[in-house]
């Protein structure tokens, strides 16, 4: 693996592990106010973005190379209104694409057929996360925005379910 390629990974990682930690601000946010299917829904995906971070930084030690970790800055989730988490999941959600697409242009410039191969998971996963955010989008802007249909997505979220990603590195 070269160095480029390491570099786009751990940027990678670093990217994925800070919205996951974005995620549970947004859960955060929801529980102090009563809305715990909303929070579930964003817990739910930030369990999945931190397996995905960590999948990223044991392909990096499967490969000799070190995981470095950076700072994740703070989440300003007091100052939010009650539609700017949902609102704003797709755009944070195409930053860790942005990611992946860098990644996979690095591991293709090296003809680096493994990391090709284990970042296609991320390439299919991104894509179904970049779906289930704009439905997220989609319900709320459609049901969210009055009481009754904030109550039926808050009952709805709350059954959202984390499973464990299937890919072994």
């Amino acid at each position: 693996m070269t160095d480029q390629v390491a570099a786009c990974l751990n940027r990678q990682m670093n990217e994925t592990f800070a919205l996951a930690f974005h995620y549970l601000a947004c859960a955060d946010f929801y529980h102090v106010r009563r809305l715990h299917g909303f929070a579930n829904w964003f817990e739910v995906a930030a369990r999945k973005e931190t397996d995905s971070a960590m999948m990223v930084r044991s392909f990096l030690h499967q490969n000799g190379e070190a995981s470095i970790l950076s700072g994740i800055p703070a989440s300003q989730s007091r100052d939010w209104k009650l539609e700017e988490p949902i609102l704003t999941a797709p755009c944070h959600a195409r930053r860790v694409q942005e990611t992946v697409s860098r990644s996979v242009q690095a591991a293709r410039q090296d003809a680096d057929a493994c990391t090709l191969q284990f970042l296609t998971w991320f390439v299919r996963e991104m894509s179904g996360e970049e779906r289930e955010t704009e439905t997220l989008v989609r319900k709320f802007e459609t049901f969210g925005r009055d009481g009754t249909g904030r109550a039926a997505l808050n009952r709805e979220w709350m059954a959202k379910a984390y499973t464990a990603p299937s890919l072994v590195v």
